[in-house]
């Protein structure tokens, strides 16, 4: 048996995320070679895209369709369009799609369209495949309805029914390191465990533990090829073996390439219109949006607060998917800030105390230093913290037009209604004052930064100081 296994895959056409065309050529090259070849893809590729923030991931499940995956499993950026969304491309996929720890409370079991568990056959063996989502999904997408159940306990279930089956490989697919998956591994609950991660080492998490047996893609446009055999001596005896490539390797299949650069095309028709030049270099890389205060940020947050005219705003970084650095005088198009804001996030307008404000600060400092999303950047206040202390105990002062914050007053803050609802842990925007009611029908944040450059022409987005962090200033500054 030979397994083919990649994901994070979201942006068609991209040479690091989204190399379709090579995928291609791999798996019939592979697949030449080797009849009973079983293709796994991990997902994470759903979104967020331009291209998805359209179609909610329809295309990217037209070219998997065409690649025929024998199975894909379903991880966090399959509900950057919410679960609903997601059903719907679990019916357009002619392969199954498994979450084995989804729970949805309106169909008392897996969310439509998805299976828990799923079994394969490739010529005298059954796989058996189960795929879980971390739990943290639960934060980084407020979902509607559905439950993210333990993994650990989901795992062993479902792997001792697929058993009872007559599956003689249970292989798992997941999207963070767990140690419980080494354990599971050791004791012959899984055979087989591959794990997608790419921004691992961004994160600055800890070393990623070893298993013979867990195929780790850790960097973008990997694909993993893994031989197995199957030894009935007395009692069934598993060996493998396994290597990396690169996508990058592999000539585009043309096939492929054709389907790909139309949609490509299309969105170039759609986003090629130029809206101003930059005057000052820019980053969007992710630790320069989740790390600290940003200049394309902080061009985002003043138009969204010359939009609104409120107090204040806050946005979490992980809503600047673009990853680009900009040169001074380059061209920005329509289509740079759609790929900078691929979700199409809404703007909400709340009123909120002070105190609100001071805690939701406190959250988006919480999780520095693995560069989660959340990380706040702001307009209409200034902000000075200490990264080196505990998270909830980091925020020192605050001003908002140059007064102290006062926890008991009232103000108006204008974000998106991802964290309004919610999302990346600001659960206090949820438990607002009110809402103002110029949010019936909001805007795109898109939108409002493509009206805000073209109006100007030329921009020259900077850092202002308005989040510091105290325990990055040199001795005497």
């Amino acid at each position: 048996m030979t397994f083919v296994f990649t994901a994070d895959m979201p942006v068609v056409g991209d040479e690091r995320k989204g190399a379709y065309a090579r995928l291609a050529s791999l798996l019939d090259e592979i697949r030449s070679t080797q009849p009973e070849t079983v293709f796994l893809f991990g997902g994470a590729s759903l979104g967020p895209s331009t291209m998805s923030g359209f179609d909610r991931g329809a295309h990217i499940i037209d070219v998997l369709n065409s690649l025929e995956p024998d199975v894909m499993g379903v991880s966090q950026r399959e509900f950057s369009y919410y679960e609903d969304e997601l059903s719907l491309r679990a019916f357009e996929a002619g392969f199954p799609m498994v979450a084995s720890n989804l729970f949805d409370p309106l169909t008392q079991g897996t969310p439509t369209g998805l299976v828990d568990r799923f079994l394969i056959e490739k010529g005298n063996l059954i796989i058996g495949v189960v795929s879980v989502v971390h739990p943290s999904v639960t934060e980084e997408y407020p979902l509607l309805r559905v439950q993210v159940t333990p993994p650990k306990e989901q795992i062993n279930a479902k792997a001792q029914q697929l058993r009872a089956a007559g599956a003689h490989i249970i292989v798992l697919l997941y999207s963070h390191p767990s140690l419980f998956v080494r354990e599971q591994l050791e004791e012959g609950i899984v055979d087989l465990a591959f794990l997608t991660d790419p921004d691992l080492d961004i994160r600055n998490e800890e070393e990623m533990w070893s298993h013979p047996r867990n195929i780790a893609l850790l960097q973008y446009a990997q694909a993993a090829i893994v031989n197995c055999s199957l030894h009935e001596n007395g009692k069934e005896i598993l060996t493998t073996n396994w290597k990396l490539f690169n996508l990058d390797n592999f000539v585009p299949d043309p096939i492929i390439a054709a389907q790909t650069t139309g949609y490509t095309m299309r969105l170039n028709r759609l986003l090629d219109e130029q809206v101003g030049q930059l005057k000052t270099a820019m980053d969007t890389t992710r630790k320069a949006v989740r790390a600290g205060e940003n200049a394309f940020a902080n061009l985002l947050t003043d138009a969204i607060r010359n939009f609104t005219e409120v107090n204040v705003i806050l946005l979490n970084g992980g809503i600047i998917r673009g990853e680009n650095i900009y040169k001074a005088g380059a061209v920005i198009t329509r289509g740079d800030i759609f790929e900078e804001l691929p979700f199409r996030n809404k703007v909400a307008t709340l009123t909120l105390k002070g105190s609100a404000i001071k805690q939701a600060l406190e959250n988006g400092l919480s999780m520095l230093e693995t560069l989660e999303g959340r990380f706040p950047h702001v307009s209409g206040m200034t902000v000075t913290y200490n990264s080196d202390l505990p998270a909830g105990e980091r925020v020192l002062k605050v001003e908002i037009d140059g007064e102290p914050l006062d926890f008991d007053q009232n103000y108006s803050l204008a974000t998106t209604q991802y964290l309004s609802n919610g999302g990346d842990g600001y659960w206090m925007f949820k438990e607002r004052e009110t809402e103002s009611l110029s949010t019936k029908f909001p805007p795109l944040l898109s939108d409002i930064v493509i009206s805000n450059i073209r109006r100007q022409g030329q921009i020259s987005p900077a850092i202002e100081n308005r989040m510091v962090d105290i325990a990055n200033r040199s001795s005497g500054e």
